[in-house]
This record gives C-alpha cells, sequence and structure tokens, in this order.
C-alpha cells in the first residue's frame, strides 16, 4: 500500500516534518556566554575522536573554561553523566569527515549546532511516533494521540530540551522508549529481553536520577514476563550498560562507583552534591512547591494542563483494564516527586521549568490523554475547553520563552513573563534558519510563527472536533483562545518589577550577543512606558546600575 495513500500515516509524516522544523529553526547560542552544560558535554565528545581521551584540558585550552567540569589527579574531566556524549562521538566523527571535504574546521558552534540536531531535534520528533503509537493504545483514538502528541511536542518542555544538549530530553526518550518496548514485546525474544535491559542501563547513564524511572520499569518488566526466569536476559542487558559506566568511572575518577558528581570542581555546585546521596536528603515543601507549583519552575505553572494527567491517573487505576499501567505511572510520579523535592540543587541554575522532570512528562501524557479520552466520551464540553485553554496556555508560551534565551536564573519570580518579553521587544532574534536566506531581524520568526501557531491552534480545533456540540467546532475554539490570552495576561500580572536594575544587567549581557532588528526599545519603569532610539536606550543601559538609576529619575529629559 502507498504510504501517502493512507490518512494517518499522512499525518505522522507530516508530524514528524513539522517537530523537526520546529525543533532545528532556531540555534540558541551565544559566544560570548556558552552554556556550561552543554560545554561540559561536548568536551568530553571532542576529547574521546580529536585527543583518544577521556580527561578534557586540551579541550579546555581549545575552546575556553567552563564551570561544569570535575578535578581528580590534576586532570579535568566532565562532571555530567556520560551518556549523551558517548551517543555523541560517532557523530562529530562523521561530522569531521564531511567538513574535512570542504576544507573546514569544527568549530565549537557547529559541533553544538549539528549536535543538538542530531541527538536531540530530529530524535525528539521521531519520538513523537512512540509517544503516539502508545497513546493511541490506551484512548483507541488516532486523532486524539495526534492532539496530545503534537501538545507533548511543542506545549511542554520536551520542546526546551529538543533544542538544547542538556540530557534531560534524551533521557526521557530512552526511559519511554522503555515502556514501548516493554509493552510490544510479547513474544519475550531473549535478545530483545538483552536489549530491553541495555536500554534500562544507559538510559541512567545519560541522567543519573533516572534510575529511579529505570527500576521502576524494570519491575514491570519482570512481572509481565510469562517465563520469569527469562528476566535474566533483561539484567544482563543492564549489566553491559553498567559495566561501560563502571569502566569510564574507573578511568576517570579512580573507582567504578565514583561520578563526576563526586569531584566537582566548582565550590557552590559541590556543596549541593555532598548533601545527602549526590545531592539527595528529605522532602522539603520549599522544593515541592517550587517545583510543582512556583511561577519561577514549577511545571503545573509553565504546563499547567499535567494537572489533569492526575485525574487521568484516578481514572486508569479506577478502570481495571488500565489499572496495572496506572498504578505503575503513579508510583514513577510520586518517586520522581519525592526525588526533586529531596534534591537540594532544586532550583537547577538557568532552566526553562523545573528541567530534572523532563523525564516524568512523557509518562503524565499517557494518563491526561485517558482524561481527554473520558472526557471525551461524557461530551463534558467545559472541562475540555479548560483543558483545550490550558494547554494553548503551554503551547504559546514555552516555544516563547525557549526561542531568546532558554536560561531562566533564579533571580526571575516569574521569568515567563520577565526575560523574554523584554528580549522579544529589543529584537533579540538567535540564529535560524532563514539567516540562510539573508532574512534578518523579525522577519527571520516569520516562517516559525506560521507553522508554530498553525500547530497550536489546529490541536485546539481537533480536540473539540471530537464531541457533540450546540455550537460549532470553530467557535469552541475561538472561546478556548480567548480564555488561553485571559490566563496568559493573569499570568502576567504576578511579574514583579524587583530589582529591575539587576535583571537589566541580565538583559544588556545577553543584549551585547544579539543585533536586534528593530530601531528602538522601551522602559516599562514604575508602570510607565516610553520609548527610546536604541542608541540612546543601549547606552544608558550599559552604564547599568547607574543608567538605570538615570533614566528612572528624568524620564522626560531624555
Amino acid at each position: 500500500m502507498n504510504v501517502f495513500s493512507d490518512p494517518e500515516r499522512k499525518n505522522k509524516i507530516a508530524l514528524v516534518f513539522i517537530l523537526v522544523f520546529l525543533n532545528t529553526y532556531f540555534f540558541q547560542h551565544y559566544d560570548n556566554i556558552p552554556n556550561p552544560n552543554e560545554q561540559s558535554r561536548i568536551y568530553l565528545i571532542t576529547a574521546i575522536v580529536d585527543n583518544h581521551k577521556i580527561s578534557i584540558d586540551e579541550q579546555i585550552k581549545r575552546f575556553g573554561d567552563t564551570i561544569d567540569i570535575s578535578r581528580h589527579d590534576g586532570k579535568a574531566y566532565c562532571d555530567k553523566a556520560p551518556g549523551l556524549s558517548f551517543l555523541g562521538v560517532p557523530f562529530y566523527l562523521v561530522l569531521k569527515y564531511i567538513l574535512k571535504i570542504f576544507g573546514l574546521e569544527p568549530t565549537y558552534s557547529i559541533i553544538l549546532k549539528f549536535l543538538r540536531v542530531v541527538l536531540l531535534g530530529i530524535p525528539s520528533a521521531l519520538f513523537s511516533l512512540i509517544l503516539l503509537s502508545t497513546i493511541k493504545k490506551y484512548t483507541d483514538d488516532f486523532h486524539l494521540s495526534l492532539t496530545m502528541t503534537a501538545f507533548y511536542s511543542i506545549g511542554t518542555i520536551a520542546f526546551t530540551y529538543s533544542n538544547l544538549l542538556f540530557g534531560h530530553q534524551l533521557g526521557a526518550m530512552f526511559t519511554f522508549l522503555l515502556l514501548y518496548l516493554i509493552q510490544n514485546n510479547n513474544k519475550s525474544r531473549w535478545y530483545k529481553l538483552v536489549f530491553i535491559g541495555f536500554i534500562a542501563g544507559f538510559s541512567v547513564i545519560i541522567e543519573y536520577p533516572l534510575i529511579i524511572i529505570a527500576f521502576i520499569l524494570s519491575v514491570y518488566q519482570f512481572i509481565t514476563l510469562e517465563k520469569k526466569s527469562r528476566f535474566a536476559f533483561y539484567v544482563l542487558g543492564g549489566i553491559i550498560a553498567a559495566s561501560i559506566l563502571m569502566t569510564y568511572n574507573k578511568a576517570a575518577f579512580g573507582s567504578v562507583i565514583s561520578t563526576g558528581y563526586s569531584y566537582i570542581a566548582n565550590p557552590t555546585f559541590a556543596q549541593f552534591h555532598k548533601e545527602g546521596i549526590l545531592g539527595i536528603t528529605t522532602p522539603k515543601p520549599t522544593a515541592f512547591v517550587g517545583s510543582f507549583f512556583s511561577s519561577m519552575r514549577g511545571i503545573f505553572f509553565f504546563m499547567p494542563a499535567l494537572i489533569f494527567s492526575l485525574g487521568g491517573i484516578y481514572y486508569m487505576i479506577l478502570l481495571k483494564r488500565y489499572r496495572r499501567d496506572g498504578i505503575f505511572i503513579f508510583i514513577i510520579f510520586l518517586s520522581m516527586t519525592y526525588f526533586i523535592s529531596s534534591f537540594s540543587y532544586w532550583q537547577a541554575g538557568g532552566t526553562v521549568s523545573q528541567r530534572h522532570l523532563t523525564s516524568l512528562i512523557p509518562f503524565l501524557i499517557i494518563p491526561l490523554s485517558v482524561f481527554a479520552k473520558i472526557m471525551v466520551d461524557k461530551n463534558q464540553v467545559l472541562l475540555l475547553l479548560l483543558l483545550s485553554s490550558l494547554m494553548l496556555f503551554s503551547m504559546l508560551m514555552i516555544p516563547y520563552a525557549t526561542i531568546p534565551f532558554p536560561f531562566f536564573s533564579v533571580s526571575y519570580p516569574n521569568p515567563l513573563f520577565e526575560l523574554p518579553l523584554n528580549l522579544w521587544r529589543w529584537g533579540a532574534i538567535p540564529p535560524n534558519i532563514a539567516n540562510v536566506f539573508n532574512i534578518k531581524g523579525f522577519n527571520s520568526v516569520i516562517p516559525f510563527v506560521i507553522v508554530w501557531l498553525f500547530l497550536a491552534t489546529y490541536i485546539v480545533y481537533l480536540l473539540f472536533s471530537h464531541i457533540k456540540v450546540k455550537f460549532s467546532t470553530f467557535f469552541y475554539s475561538l472561546v478556548s483562545i480567548g480564555i488561553a490570552f485571559s490566563l496568559i495576561s493573569a499570568a502576567s500580572l504576578i511579574a514583579k518589577d524587583k530589582n529591575y536594575e539587576t535583571k537589566m544587567k541580565d538583559v544588556i549581557g545577553i543584549m551585547e550577543n544579539f543585533k536586534p532588528g528593530k530601531n528602538s526599545c522601551e522602559f516599562v519603569l514604575e508602570g510607565v512606558s516610553k520609548r527610546f532610539s536604541k542608541v540612546t536606550c543601549y547606552a544608558f543601559l550599559k552604564k547599568s546600575t547607574e543608567g538605570i538609576r538615570s533614566i528612572r529619575e528624568d524620564r522626560d529629559g531624555l
């Protein structure tokens, strides 16, 4: 059968192409302020390929120092879990070969962009097919599954960390792939069990906290096996993965059980990870509330639709056919909640939302989809209206926050409405695909915005197309859009004009790495808005605190 003659396949293909486009359109990198999380991983990749070493001293000399390193026996090492770097090695080899053909050298920015695309941007788009297939198994509804998959892809921090060379989204894909493989390995062939066990083990090498999810799903695998003795093959796969990590740890840190976090060079980071077991102590209300509900990091603030996942878990446990899976998802949720609530460094540095819970998100999409399906079947229009509005809120705000500068520091109590808005106003647009065609400034954003907003509004429309209502699907879609913008306006009121001078220093530092596309900028001080020429505005901002104070004292004089 022709692939393009099947409507479902056409939709899947379209979704993948759209997500590849969205995930790879922008390149959030600034030479003067490289992200240390990404630096450390790239340093290990290039050290293995270029120097046949795992120490990164020569990379520090080549690319510059970074705060994210470990030191042992006088040598510098990557302080992160090495799994992402291991996967990046063959791709970097390919990149070097391609560049050599054209007589080019692999610069840091070229390496970073290439690895983001091949390790995260494209795999995340392809991962949507696995998620869609899994959701469909629970809902038996392709269009609803497509809706929830698209929401996950652009309306959660999966989008943010599909654009950055962090381990969180890759780890999320590996752990969810583990669930998918377990559920679809009905014949329990020994070689498949070895492979599945390896995936479980390697997910931990990508991000150490994923040992929690990997262990829970290993129990799930054991329970689902008809012949329990065959679980030994699964364990064998895990041992193979563990041996890779232990070999690396022994070579770098002198012990198979020592990790880079045991030898962190930065004293502040080291102190966090010395508390308890690798930074995990006892649950703290501040960490729990901050990670789930605060405007600074809370996943239910950045992605409020996920709160309905708890209702979906309730329904899954209530319904016999979903009960076992619902219980396991609930255990994963509780375990990750305990982890982040006990983690001494729960604020997680510069991040959009709670990045350490990225791996939890796809598991929450399953009960969210079940909840949506039940609401559709019961024709609960008002609940669906609220759900679609919350989904649209995230689908608008997550890309909006991610595009200019997705590294929100803890100095922003409500980062969604503080830093990004100023950067958008000033025309702070990162390098992107349109630049290749000599399209600059805000014009370069137009292709992305068209695809992004089309997908976001289409998802809302598709959700309402499932129900029988008095008014048209188009009408409810418009109402949902109106509610979403009302929620955005309400949430923006949380932003306070505190420590304005400090925040403007951050903006100055970031703007040094942009070429603004507008000829003016705007200050909003004490509720009064005034627009200045870019030259005047920039000159005063560069004076830092004194410049801000002079603007505050004498706006009209400018």
